[in-house]
């Protein structure tokens, strides 16, 4: 017999206590949102759908429901668009609003499993787990002391993405479930890819509206076909990112590809080209190569299908779409970086900054650069256009080593993970991933914020059976003696 998503997987019933206290929770949040909107019309429209869908994840989390993951992401993706519908509706826009903050909010619950499991993490990630808290604890300290309040803003955006790594590692291990997360984030990116091209040719005043107000004029002109599609997202790098992740699990495993199939490929594909950011493209044919070197035989083989549909559609389809033209020009300038205008930029950026931050050993941590940064209407470099520099400035030559440290030996850990059965292809693709985010620092920092999500969300894919080794093992020494006793212990029951 099926057990509903939303029941605990250990087949007891809920706590009645729990379910009123949480009943009473709910209803006592329903009037006050009623009296906020009868109030304030314009916090309302913020704080009602904030508040809505914070309680639906932690309803999630509560029960161990499958679909706290699924959901927990396509609020990432998706929620953006609410809030510049929002801004759009009452004519206003800040930086940093509660809708902004949304999926922020929307991740804490995660800690909620991450708690009950705690003790199941195991020592091949605990040594991560440590450096990575080391260098997290730096950096808050130092920007605390240097940059304000304003630093628990960068820590949030740094930590609370990589909460999906560890939900990931101290849940049990299903690669059923897996796949179907996979699968169902694939069509996320599906439907981020249909509105990134309604946006791109029609341009909804909604999203030119933020498009002017943000005064982010290095993304194109506010009219039709006249800009680069970022679709429900914050900007074309993490819709760019997004896509690119979505369109390479779609195009290395059937499983992944799902419901969408092959036209879904064809439209994430096109959006990402329509981003026209160059650096994503780079880490999507890296991570189809990762996979087609890492994965099965025949993994591989399909790989090297996703491999010549990419090319079938840079090479038929893209240049006869609308804005192809600009999309092949972008593309033709790969062949001259040598008279690239933001390839150089990027060059100059990284030989005069690098002995700045190299003389600064302590770094500015966290608030002292990015968004966090934005909150206090000052920086000491601005935002950086490289991810290590961002990440050598946040962390200084005392933290950045220990952080580098700690993400290689989780690379190791995901390594390890290939001799399980069924997980060849997840191990693949998580590593790849790995590979894709070392050359994605290059462009800018993407552990940080919403592309860290979807980064840390597919290399923990394959890292479940981690927290239950013990379990495993427990469990065969268990049916094992059983079988003894009765006499019936055989090879097929081990």
């Amino acid at each position: 017999m099926n057990r509903p998503a939303f029941v605990r997987p250990t087949g007891q019933a809920p706590n009645q206590v729990g379910l009123m206290i949480a009943s009473i929770f709910v209803v006592v949040i329903g009037i006050t949102l009623c009296a906020i909107v009868i109030e304030n019309p314009n916090l309302g429209a913020q704080v009602v759908p904030a508040v809505t869908l914070a309680v639906i994840a932690t309803l999630f989390a509560s029960f161990n429901s499958r679909w706290l993951a699924p959901f927990v992401l396509a609020v990432w993706a998706l929620e953006p668009e609410i809030r510049r519908i929002v801004d759009y509706d009452f004519q206003s826009y800040t930086s940093v609003t509660i809708l902004s903050v949304t999926p922020m909010l929307c991740t804490i619950p995660l800690i909620i499993p991450i708690v009950r499991r705690w003790s199941k993490l195991t020592p091949e990630l605990r040594l991560p787990t440590i450096l990575f808290a080391i260098a997290f604890a730096y950096a808050a300290i130092i920007g605390i002391v240097k940059n304000g309040l304003t630093a628990i803003y960068d820590l949030a955006q740094t930590i609370l993405p990589m909460l999906f790594l560890f939900y990931l590692v101290l849940r049990k291990l299903d690669i059923k479930e897996r796949s179907k997360w996979l699968s169902e984030m694939v069509v996320i990116g599906v439907l981020v890819a249909i509105y990134g091209w309604v946006q791109f040719v029609t341009a909804p005043p909604w999203d030119m509206f933020w498009l002017t107000q943000s005064g982010m004029t290095s993304m194109g002109t506010p009219q039709p076909l006249m800009f680069r599609m970022f679709s429900t997202l914050n900007s074309t790098g993490p819709a760019a990112g997004f896509l690119a992740t979505t369109a390479a699990l779609a195009l290395t495993d059937r499983r992944w590809r799902g419901t969408p199939g092959w036209l879904g490929v064809a439209l994430m594909g096109t959006a990402v080209a329509i981003t026209e950011v160059r650096a994503v493209w780079l880490t999507l044919i890296i991570t189809i190569v990762g996979y087609v070197a890492l994965g099965s035989k025949k993994a591989r083989w399909q790989a090297l299908v996703g491999v010549g549909v990419t090319v079938l559609l840079f090479v038929i389809i893209i240049p006869r779409m609308p804005g192809g033209d600009v999309v092949v020009q972008r593309t033709q300038t790969l062949n001259n970086l040598g008279q690239d205008k933001s390839a150089n930029a990027r060059q100059s950026l990284v030989t005069s900054l690098l002995p700045t931050l190299l003389s600064d050993p302590m770094g500015q941590g966290f608030g002292g650069t990015g968004v966090g940064s934005k909150l206090q209407g000052e920086t000491v470099n601005g935002s950086l256009d490289n991810g290590y520099l961002t990440l050598l400035e946040t962390y200084g030559v005392i933290g950045f080593p220990v952080y580098i440290a700690a993400f290689l030996l989780l690379a190791i850990a995901v390594s390890k993970m290939k001799s399980v059965p069924g997980n060849t292809s997840p191990v693949a693709i998580s590593l790849a991933t790995l590979v894709a985010t070392i050359v994605a620092l290059m462009g800018y920092d993407v552990l940080t914020g919403v592309s860290a999500v979807w980064i840390w969300f597919v290399i923990g894919i394959p890292l479940g059976t981690f927290a239950r080794t013990a379990e495993i093992d427990s469990s065969i020494r268990a049916e094992s003696s059983t079988f003894r006793q009765s006499g019936q212990f055989s090879r097929s029951t081990r």
